[in-house]
């Protein structure tokens, strides 16, 4: 019962509405850069997709229609075809790659050197 409902543009009303939409830009950064480094770790460019898809749906849809109710619905979509894509790429990712001197050393070379 502590909610504030307000029924006109209020000074603080529109602060917390512009704090709101700078946490989800911040959220669909981040994502986007989860998608972009999970791409150079060689993933399926399919789970990097799945992934990213969230953050341009809910980021760009508060972007263009913050007004409305589309980004409050968008999650009902974007967040199960994330969800997917995380665990695709969990499965499909291929072994975490390390550049050492220039050329590349996987995990398992990793563990029959010790």
């Amino acid at each position: 019962m502590g909610q504030t409902w307000y029924f006109e543009p209020t000074a603080e009303a529109l602060e917390g509405a512009r704090v709101g939409d700078l946490l989800i830009f911040a959220g669909s950064v981040t994502i986007l850069a989860a998608a972009v480094l999970a791409r150079w770790m060689r993933t399926p460019t399919l789970a990097c997709v799945l992934v990213a898809v969230p953050a341009f749906l809910i980021g760009g849809l508060t972007l263009l229609v913050g007004e409305s109710l589309l980004p409050q619905l968008a999650p009902l979509v974007a967040l199960p075809v994330g969800l997917a894509g995380l665990i695709s790429t969990l499965i499909l990712a291929k072994p975490l790659t390390m550049l050492v001197r220039g050329s590349r050393i996987t995990f398992t070379d990793l563990q029959q050197r010790q």
